[in-house]
């Protein structure tokens, strides 16, 4: 029996096994399921095994497989599919797209393309990556996102991130524009972060070409959210937190005694060195005195509070927020707040036509003192720290005027300059649009938008009397106001077509239109009243005597026309091409150089497409290869009416028996064939995209030429003129390369990403009349912008220890053409810098001068980590820099009036072997303040950018309450910053791209945030 049932066993084993390995052909079609279009070029694989195939031009496919093996089907953009044969020879299958990765849509100025189809370098982050970092402007939460991206945070409440997108392109101003809902603005103040859908940054030339005049600094678009068809949202977000300064990021400066003794000691120095006698001199208070900069800073609240209700529908698509956000600064009386509301509608009235507009609506108020805050906080590091606030009957205690004569009570220039003064803005920005289906496939869009804005300050300065040295004998009212209107205009007909399934191609044509004006005004008048404080109520200017009154006003207007036009071609999915050209006359220039040619050209090459590629599919879902190159202009450096001569005022002559000013023409010499500003740019990069879409990476390089600076020659040559020329030239190149992983485990889901980015930046021509441009200070030369070098490096002496003794001053020679022997620093003494002849020509002198390195950063680089688990998500951001300097001058010591000293002193040469950093503390040794590499430190930082733990409730809770979303999360900034620059931040903004990194103690410090926050939807 038993024998029977394993022979019955075995034949059923047997012929289970030829059933299995019979096979059979299965055919079938292969469509989209968002059009039902067949898909062409689909991967069919037989999964195990080797053997594939692709679908033709009608989506269809033949394969052999054994009967009960499993097919996968893969295709870029689309969810891979695995189905089970089971002995069926007919399989069809209906593709979804992965929305996720490479069929996401992005905005490319003047219409979208898939992300695949895109031959540029377009970097896209989401909304809700970036709406919950504490700040006013959504971009600064872009910090170390995005390679080739340069965000230098600020620290004053309100303040904007300074952007730069691949480096430096302009002598005067390297700034990109933002295209928000199509309209083309310089800043984006006005913008609730929460109102963003998605920024698309916009780096390469064939992308930026189609912007003209306004891409030669790099675009950045922003997309706002609209309404979801078929349903009613409201969503409520806020968070409030605090802002403080963390004790590794304090400047640290000298207390009251150690103040005493450095003092003394360089007073004694200086005697000595001057030959005079020395007096100690003895503090007005004793001990570890006074902390002006605690003094003057605190911990700071920051809140924000917005909703927005949409709804949608067939027909009809609707948007509305509003939000409300206000910032303390940590230094005091420091605040910004605003209030937002913006409103979109979109109408489909029939099947071919549409209309729509929108509106955003803001107003932000910002407390100002008489003097800046970084003015306050100066003022706090440079006064010494032995005396204190106020004297003991309440009034303001003044520092000792032999040591300090200019320097005030820093408590006292805060508090006297801190009320009734204030800017007011007003800004509302909108569209309106039309789109006309003419016929299938061919669309007419037309859109006009305006940003109007208004700025309104008040600044009030009271009559006071400290000292001799801290006063102001008259009282003071100035009021301003400045109005600006951009109205644009944009018609462009869009055709898409496919031919014969293998071609696809879109075009678009059309022109814009751009007008800017602006007008202002300002009055002032002296003694107002006669009370050291009048109520604001009657701070009024028609006070007072009319010779007091000073008053002014501008106006300004400039336009520009362009004609657009861009084609995108691909043949059979894998071989792209996209080309644009556009025409741009600017009001800036003479008729005969008002037009600007901007043409560009992209190629891509899809490999994963290739049939030679099909057996890396099991692994390798997108590879491409592309390249692009182009032109753009800029004329925003100059001035709307300097193509034209214009009269100036002379000295005065005498006419009869009195004196008369006399005008004459021209007062500039205008250059007669001004043009734009050139960026040519060409660019070259891999994208890939691998293992089912859980690995994705990208590696491009680029170079950028900018020409023909629109530079004014008085500024660096002497010529005196104010009329703009063009000249010079500048290569920035580099790399750019990113990843990131994403996957699950369990019901862990996590991604981890990197960016990493090298800008090499060269000036290459400058113009005859000023071979360098130099910014330099009272004392020496900071910056220099020389040819064959980099862009405003600072430019000084390299120095190689300090003297300990007489015996190395005598040691440190050079033996001259007759072969005597001489001193290379014959007046050094001991205590003095040991500096290097980096000529070898036997002295030092100005030609020992070199490039002692930049502020501008070549290395930038991020890194990012998530992860999300049963409601609860963390996600973590570093950002960093490395390679570049910052001139630290708070190491200067002053001049006449001696300043508290960084705690860096405390490490000074007294006597010998006592320090080979920091020399003899005397004003009367210049050669040791002159500007070397004493002054420069590392501005490399690596910063905990952002950190945030949330959770999300569950839906079977929440909807109990008729919720559909509620989570909470703390948020924190700038929490760790790895650095060793001795001042307040590394991140320096820079005053000009000819001045950089140059830190005199008026830098405001980047505080430590702290939010907690709630996001809910109904």
């Amino acid at each position: 029996m038993k024998k029977s049932i394993l022979l019955l066993l075995s034949c059923f084993c047997f012929i289970w096994q030829m059933q299995a390995q019979q096979t059979i052909t299965v055919t079938g079609t292969v469509t989209d399921k968002t059009d039902g279009e067949p898909l062409i070029g689909v991967s069919v694989l037989v999964k195990g095994i080797s053997q594939g195939t692709i679908t033709d031009l009608n989506g269809k496919y033949s394969i052999a497989i054994p009967a009960n093996g499993n097919l996968v089907f893969s295709y870029v953009g689309m969810l891979t599919e695995e189905v089970q044969v089971a002995g069926r020879t007919t399989i069809d299958i209906v593709m979804r797209p992965n929305a996720h990765m490479l069929d996401e849509v992005v905005a490319i100025g003047y219409g979208t393309i898939k992300k695949r189809d895109f031959t540029g370098s377009i970097v896209s982050v989401r909304g809700d990556d970036i709406k919950t970092t504490p700040s006013q402007s959504a971009l600064s939460g872009l910090q170390g996102k995005v390679p080739g991206l340069s965000v230098i945070n600020a620290g004053p409440a309100g303040s904007a991130p300074e952007i730069k997108i691949r480096g430096i392109t302009s002598m005067r101003n390297s700034n990109p524009k933002y295209l928000v809902d199509g309209i083309l603005i310089d800043n984006i103040d006005f913008l609730n972060p929460t109102d963003i859908t998605s920024v698309e940054i916009l780096k390469d030339a064939s992308s930026l070409s189609i912007f003209g005049i306004q891409g030669a600094n790099g675009i950045i678009i922003i997309t706002t959210k609209k309404g979801e068809q078929g349903k009613t949202n409201v969503t409520f977000d806020a968070y409030t937190g605090f802002q403080r300064i963390m004790n590794n990021d304090m400047l640290k400066l000298t207390d009251g005694n150690e103040f005493t003794t450095l003092l003394n000691e360089r007073l004694q120095n200086e005697a000595l060195d001057n030959g005079k006698t020395y007096t100690q001199w003895h503090p007005q208070i004793e001990g570890l005195g006074s902390n002006w900069v605690d003094e003057v800073t605190q911990t700071a609240p920051i809140s924000s509070v917005s909703m927005n209700v949409s709804s949608a529908s067939e027909k009809n698509n609707a948007f509305f927020s509003l939000s409300y956000f206000t910032q303390d600064g940590v230094v005091k009386d420091d605040n910004y707040k605003r209030i937002t509301a913006r409103f979109n509608d979109d109408f489909k009235i029939f099947k071919w036509w549409k209309l729509g507009g929108s509106a955003a609506l803001s107003y932000a108020f910002q407390n100002v003192t008489n003097n800046s805050y970084g003015g306050i906080l100066q003022n706090a590091v440079w006064s010494m720290p032995t005396y204190k606030p106020y004297n003991d009957d309440g009034s303001y205690m003044m520092p000792d005027r032999t040591v300090q004569s200019n320097i005030g009570n820093p408590v006292a220039r805060m508090n006297i300059g801190a009320h009734d003064n204030h800017q007011k803005y007003y800004r509302m920005v909108g569209n309106l649009y039309t789109e006309f289906t003419i016929f299938d496939k061919l669309i007419y869009r037309s859109a006009g938008y305006v940003d109007a804005r208004i700025n309104q300050q008040k600044r009030y300065t009271e009559q006071y009397y400290l000292d001799g040295a801290q006063q102001n004998r008259n009282s003071s009212l100035n009021r301003s106001m400045n109005e600006t209107i951009i109205a644009q205009t944009e018609n462009y007909l869009t055709y898409e077509e496919k031919f014969n399934k293998e071609h696809n191609l879109k075009v678009m044509g059309g022109f814009t239109t751009t007008y800017r004006g602006t007008e202002g005004f300002n009055a002032s008048r002296d003694t107002i009243g006669s009370y050291p404080r009048v109520d604001e109520r009657y701070q009024m200017l028609s006070w007072g005597a009319p010779s007091t009154m000073r008053n002014g006003d501008s106006k300004s207007e400039a336009s520009q026309v362009s004609l657009i036009a861009r084609l995108n071609y691909d043949f059979r999915g894998k071989y792209l091409l996209s080309a644009t050209y556009r025409a741009d006359a600017s009001s800036k220039f003479t008729e005969t150089n008002a037009w600007g040619y901007f043409p560009s050209v992209g190629l891509a090459w899809i490999i994963s497409e290739e049939n030679f590629m099909q057996s890396s599919k099991s692994w390798l879902d997108f590879l491409k290869l592309k390249g692009s190159w182009g032109i753009m202009g800029n004329d925003s450096p100059i001035n709307a009416y300097e193509q034209y001569d214009y009269a100036g005022k002379d000295n005065y002559a005498v006419f009869g028996n009195g004196l008369t000013q006399y005008y004459s023409l021209p007062a500039t010499y205008v250059t007669p064939d001004l043009t734009w500003e050139k960026m040519i740019g060409a660019d070259i990069g891999v994208e890939a995209v691998m293992l089912n879409q859980r690995l994705s990476t990208e590696i491009g390089l680029f170079k950028k030429t900018a020409s023909d600076f629109l530079v004014y020659p008085q500024k660096v040559s002497g010529v005196k003129t104010y009329s703009p020329i063009n000249a010079g030239s500048m290569v920035n190149k580099g790399i750019e390369f990113s990843i990131n992983w994403q996957d699950k485990i369990g019901d862990v889901k996590y991604n981890i990403g990197g960016n990493f980015s090298y800008i090499n930046n060269e000036v290459t021509e400058l113009p005859e009349s000023a071979p360098s441009m130099t910014i330099s200070d009272s004392r020496d030369i900071l910056c220099r912008t020389v040819e064959g070098e980099t862009i405003a490096h600072y430019y000084g002496y390299k120095i190689n220890g300090i003297f300990q003794n007489q015996a190395e001053i005598d040691a440190h020679t050079f033996t001259d053409e007759n072969g005597a022997t001489k001193l290379l620093q014959p007046n050094a003494r001991p205590g003095d810098f040991r500096i290097a002849d980096t000529n070898g020509d036997g002295s030092i002198d100005d030609k020992d001068r070199e490039n002692l390195g930049s502020y501008f950063a070549p290395f930038s680089y991020g890194f990012n980590l998530g992860a999300e688990y049963k409601g609860f998500d963390l996600a973590i951001d570093f950002a960093g820099v490395a390679g570049n300097k910052i001139y630290n001058a708070t190491k200067y010591p002053g001049a006449d009036t001696p300043r508290n000293f960084p705690e860096g002193w405390l490490d000074r040469w007294h006597g010998e072997g006592t320090s080979n950093t920091y020399p003899i503390l005397s004003l009367a040794r210049p050669d040791n303040f002159k500007t070397s590499d004493f002054y420069l430190e590392s501005g490399s930082y690596l910063r905990l950018r952002n950190i945030q733990l949330g959770y999300r409730l569950p839906k079977n809770l929440i909807s109990k309450i008729k919720l559909t979303n509620c989570r909470f999360y703390v948020n924190a900034q700038n929490l760790l910053t790895i650095a060793s620059y001795s001042g307040w931040t590394p991140e320096l903004k820079t005053n000009s791209p000819l001045e950089q990194g140059i830190d005199d103690g008026m830098i405001y410090p980047l505080p430590a945030t702290v939010t907690f926050g709630v996001n809910l939807s109904f």
